[in-house]
């Protein structure tokens, strides 16, 4: 009766107490200096890391295409002399050009001196020949031709004679000089033969552009 007593007592104690807790995984502070922890027993282990090796000819992040086109080398400035010889032919021609516009203006700084020199000494030499003619002299100019030693023969044999406009109370002669500075400028010496004396005028044209009364 005793023995049954307990053994009812027990079953009771059993049905009634809790269930146990599950022991919980112990915290193991991580190694140091890098070292692995080995895996807890029954723990699957990971799947090996495979790296890639980074192909020789991938482009750098660091090249010049990722830099929006620039370079981490420092830019260096180019001297003028530099440029310039890379730039030879250019240079030659424009240097050939400036030389070219210098000798140009030159030539026709010296040709206007030298022209204004020649023609000032051609009128003073016609101004002293035509001192004491008269327009009527130049009237029958054809017919004075013809006199030997009359001064519209005179006249007609003097270098660059063009041609002589004769009326009644004036007469135009035109002489066309020459020089070496005719190419760079134009000159012409025009004489007026009136009563009362004799003007003589060196405009800046051609005779053949050059009307009466030297206009």
């Amino acid at each position: 009766m005793v023995l049954g007593a307990l053994l009812s007592h027990h079953q009771a104690m059993s049905a009634t107490d809790p269930e146990p807790e599950p022991a919980r995984p112990r915290i193991v502070n991580p190694p140091r200096d890098g070292a692995q922890v080995p895996p807890a027993a029954g723990t699957p282990e990971p799947p090996p890391v495979v790296r890639r090796r980074r192909s020789a000819t991938a482009p750098s992040s660091l090249s010049p295409p990722l830099l929006s086109g620039r370079s981490l080398e420092p830019e260096v400035r180019r001297g003028r002399f530099e440029v310039l010889r890379e730039h030879r032919a250019i240079t030659i021609s424009v240097l050939v050009g400036l030389v070219l516009v210098l000798v140009v203006l030159g030539g026709k700084y010296a040709a206007e001196r030298a022209a204004d020199s020649a023609t000032s000494a051609r009128a003073a030499e016609l101004s002293e020949m035509l001192a004491d003619a008269t327009p009527e002299e130049f009237l029958a100019f054809n017919a004075g031709v013809q006199t030997d030693g009359s001064l519209a023969q005179r006249i007609r044999d003097e270098p660059g004679f063009v041609n002589v406009t004769a009326v009644a109370d004036e007469s135009f002669i035109r002489f066309q000089p020459t020089g070496w500075w005719a190419g760079f400028t134009e000159r012409c010496i025009v004489a007026v033969v009136h009563p009362d004396g004799v003007d003589v005028s060196v405009p800046k044209t051609a005779c053949i552009r050059v009307t009466d009364r030297g206009g």
